[in-house]
């Protein structure tokens, strides 16, 4: 069992293909471990994305969370697209915010980095979006164990 599987059921990983910057720089390429090729075979637009996000999320009746203020960056995506952001009506929560409540210490580092800060065996890359979500899974799951965090708090924040 990995230290997330307890609240893990399913994982969803979706490449955006740029359009203002298409060619990836070596530096992104260094810092997410993301292919120019990776993203050219794989690569949807980010109105489609969002689609299939918004359709993982039970047509937008599971919250989305994110660590930051990841909102603010969907709805410029959303205008830069020219799309339409959908409606999440548990909305879109800020769980770095909340965990600073609860004063954890971890919570002002990169969500790449919190396993590790946690001392968390994972394997990936830190600053893919992939590999940040299971670290964030890996350290709720630590402090859920050990009663840093109360889910019933977390599942009411709004």
């Amino acid at each position: 069992m990995t230290p997330s599987s307890c609240l893990v059921s399913e994982r969803l990983n979706i490449l955006v293909k740029p359009v203002i910057n298409p060619a990836l720089s070596d530096y992104i390429i260094n810092l997410t471990g993301i292919s120019q090729s990776m993203v050219d075979e794989h690569g949807v637009d980010a109105a489609s994305a969002m689609t299939t996000l918004y359709h993982f999320c039970e047509d937008g009746h599971l919250p989305v969370w994110s660590w930051g203020a990841d909102e603010r960056v969907l709805k410029e995506n959303a205008t830069l697209g020219e799309f339409a952001l959908p409606t999440f009506t548990k909305g879109i929560r800020n769980l770095q915010a909340l965990l600073q409540h609860y004063q954890v210490p971890e919570s002002e580092k990169a969500s790449g980095e919190l396993a590790s800060a946690l001392q968390l065996q994972l394997s990936g890359h830190a600053h893919n979006a992939l590999y940040d979500t299971e670290s964030i899974a890996a350290a709720m799951s630590h402090w859920l164990a050990t009663q840093t965090v109360d889910l019933q708090w977390i599942r009411q924040a709004r």
